[in-house]
């Protein structure tokens, strides 16, 4: 049931119950840096030393499966899924050039999601050390157990590239 329908407006934490098996997956405070080269196609997995949670058990269906030092979720239930993936957050990096970029990408375990990958200024500023970047890549793909969904960053610049804080949903499309 979506959002707003049998329950009026009330959110899955208030019912007990999400209908919409939706997942919520975050990543906060993380400061382990990718270690990525600085060519602008070569794509790492984005790695974490704080492990992904779930903010509240109601967003965790018990369909996925999270990493521990990266960001990705493996499909442990049997049925195929065709999911929609919206992740956001933040990306710190201390380039040293006003040129500087970096690229964000989700790819399920057979390709990149067609649509997400996404480029953004990195450039360092006036006085600065440490350049923050938001980001949000959305995808769709359609993904059967034991595969896995990833974020990969890249980067074309000399320096560090750390996925500070990340929101995933993975909304199943009935």
């Amino acid at each position: 049931m979506p959002y707003g329908s049998v329950f009026g407006n009330q959110r899955p934490s208030e019912t007990g119950s999400n209908f919409s098996e939706i997942e919520i997956i975050l990543v906060a405070g993380n400061t382990l840096d990718s270690v990525t080269s600085d060519d602008p196609v070569d794509f790492v997995l984005a790695k974490t030393n704080v492990a992904p949670f779930y903010p509240s058990p109601i967003y965790n269906t018990g369909k996925w499966s999270l990493g521990s030092s990266a960001i990705e979720a493996t499909l442990v239930s049997v049925m195929p899924r065709t999911s929609k993936i919206i992740v956001s957050g933040t990306i710190s990096s201390d380039s040293t050039v006003n040129s500087g970029h970096v690229a964000v990408r989700l790819r399920d375990t057979d390709s990149v999601m067609t649509g997400t990958s996404k480029q953004y200024s990195a450039g360092a500023t006036a006085g600065g050390n440490t350049v923050e970047i938001g980001f949000t890549v959305i995808g769709f793909t359609t993904i059967t157990s034991g595969k896995v969904i990833s974020m990969e960053v890249a980067k074309d610049f000399s320096g560090t590239l750390v996925v500070e804080s990340i929101l995933m949903e993975i909304e199943p499309v009935f």
